[in-house]
């Protein structure tokens, strides 16, 4: 089997197969494609090819990306996260927020406020799953 990486390549450059342009155009197309507006399609693509992950915003920014054996990924090969605060996985994101990355006409135009209720949804999943670990460390301390 492929590697998650060699599948990204193979996407993104594949066209230039059947499509020979001097500079590469083909591929520059599929990257800005999935880079403007169709990131969460391809990490849908993603979570087809290679199951047992799980598509996440890259908070703060409007980006999806697949995590995959504890690293994240979009077009352009393994996403590194920087300056990403969090990667929120798409179960904590209101159905109708996704509307915004469908591109089919169920845009909901999601607004500042609604991505900080994400964040916060998210820090609270985060302090809950601190908390129930500091209880289990703690009741084994004392055994």
């Amino acid at each position: 089997m492929k590697t998650i990486e060699e599948f990204i390549e193979d996407f993104r450059t594949k066209q230039n197969d059947y499509i020979p342009t001097e500079n590469n155009d083909a591929e520059e197309v599929i990257r800005h494609q999935f880079r403007a507006g169709y990131c969460y399609y391809f990490a849908k693509i993603l979570q087809i090819a290679y199951p047992n992950g799980k598509v996440c915003l890259a908070y703060p920014f409007g980006h999806f990306v697949y995590e995959y054996e504890n690293k994240y990924y979009d077009i352009e090969g393994e996403n590194q996260g920087e300056d990403v605060e969090y990667f929120i996985p798409e179960s904590f994101i209101n159905k109708d927020m996704l509307g915004d990355f469908l591109h089919n006409g169920t845009e909901h135009n999601t607004s500042k406020e609604e991505i900080e209720m994400i964040k916060n949804k998210w820090e609270k999943h985060l302090s809950e799953i601190k908390k129930s670990t500091n209880n289990i460390n703690n009741f084994f301390k004392e055994k």
